[in-house]
């Protein structure tokens, strides 16, 4: 009898102890859960900050999707993700930018627009649904669901959340495979919130584009151009560094317009654009509208020899535009701070007046206005097809 009870009370502090363990294991798990939940926190604050750092600042839109959709993978603990927006002439939504493929070609080939990827209408697949009713949802086994589209192979599990303005959704971001567990209902919050910001960020982006973009070339209005020029030449004063500014038009514009129709002539200026911004530094240059054909660019740590590279560069680009009967050509203007002035005024009206040399001698060239020893006098460098360095022309 008294081994048995010795035996009894064996087994019970057994499974005292092994209660305690299991509860020390779970108190342990929670920890490291709530540890795991207060950085995902502080991750989402960050990405909030950075959010709303975005809504006061002229942000290119396409960078600031980057930043959005990265933030959002990094404060859910996730592989990937992609951000999709609706739209309007296609009624579809279509990838915007991804993150974390596999493949970085190809993530550079879907973000720079070279690669396109599947485009969902309103109600197909999961995204299609979040988007059309404006709900989020966490999808986990996603190769058992018959809604996905696409690919299942690298697909594990899915939270797709709608990017709303005021009601009406704009588009949805897609994070796929949480790195340790589940997405959780508080995953689902904390994207649903961020999703929000993003939302308006991405609105207000779009907004400020829409007052600082050409809408028919994708470059920067007239204001804006001159706001740009403005400060580099503050720059140029302050530092020493040269500058260059380039003025242009396309030759016999009107004349187009009035042969071929304003769809041409528009096309045209869509392809005269695309040129001049396909052949400057990114971040660096500007390009802008100036007029109706004219287009005045801003380069920065630019001599005037080097503002004729770039010039002529362009002007053999762009001469393999065609119109029907004819190449496309420009008259190129260049002033040069600060051997032509320190002033925009004193550049812009330098720049015109070597602009218009050019046009007095045939058009389809380049000039560098500068100085000689004669004071006013411009020199002229290179109209299409004279040997660099060019006579000096009378003002």
């Amino acid at each position: 009898m008294s081994q048995d009870r010795d035996q009894r009370r064996v087994d019970e502090l057994k499974k005292t102890v092994t209660g305690l363990q299991r509860r020390l294991e779970r108190e342990e798990a929670g920890r490291r859960a709530l540890e795991q939940r207060l950085f995902e926190l502080q991750l989402f604050v960050e990405a909030v900050k950075e959010v709303q750092q975005g809504l006061g600042q002229s942000k290119d839109v396409g960078e600031l999707l980057g930043v959005l959709l990265g933030r959002s993978i990094e404060a859910m603990g996730s592989e990937k993700g992609s951000l999709m927006l609706w739209d309007e002439a296609e009624g579809a939504l279509q990838v915007a930018v991804v993150r974390g493929l596999s493949d970085p070609a190809l993530e550079r080939a879907i973000n720079s627009g070279q690669r396109r990827c599947r485009r969902l209408r309103r109600g197909e697949g999961i995204a299609g649904r979040v988007f059309e009713r404006g709900e989020a949802e966490v999808v986990e086994g996603v190769g058992l669901d018959g809604r996905f589209v696409g690919s299942r192979r690298h697909v594990r599990s899915l939270l797709c959340v709608p990017l709303m303005i005021g009601g009406t959704p704009i588009g949805v971001i897609n994070i796929t495979n949480k790195r340790e567990g589940f997405f959780t209902l508080g995953d689902l919050e904390l994207m649903t919130a961020l999703g929000c910001q993003a939302a308006a960020a991405i609105e207000r982006t779009r907004l400020v584009e829409l007052a600082t973009i050409d809408g028919l070339t994708g470059v920067l209005v007239r204001r804006r151009l001159m706001e740009r020029l403005s400060d580099e030449v503050s720059r140029t004063r302050r530092f020493g560094r040269p500058m260059s500014l380039i003025l242009l038009d396309i030759d016999h514009f009107k004349l187009i317009n009035d042969t071929h129709g304003h769809l041409i002539g528009d096309a045209v200026l869509s392809q005269v654009a695309a040129v001049l911004k396909d052949n400057l530094r990114v971040d660096i240059d500007v390009v802008g509208r100036y007029g109706g054909d004219e287009f005045g660019l801003v380069l920065p740590e630019t001599d005037a020899a080097g503002a004729l590279v770039v010039a002529h560069r362009i002007l053999s680009l762009v001469s393999e535009i065609e119109v029907p009967g004819r190449p496309v050509t420009l008259s190129m203007g260049v002033a040069t701070c600060p051997s032509a002035g320190d002033t925009v005024e004193a550049l812009m009206a330098r720049a015109d007046e070597a602009l218009y040399q050019v046009k007095a001698r045939g058009r389809d060239g380049v000039k560098v206005w500068e100085l000689d020893q004669r004071p006013g006098r411009p020199v002229s460098c290179e109209i299409r097809g004279e040997p660099r360095g060019g006579q000096a022309l009378d003002a």
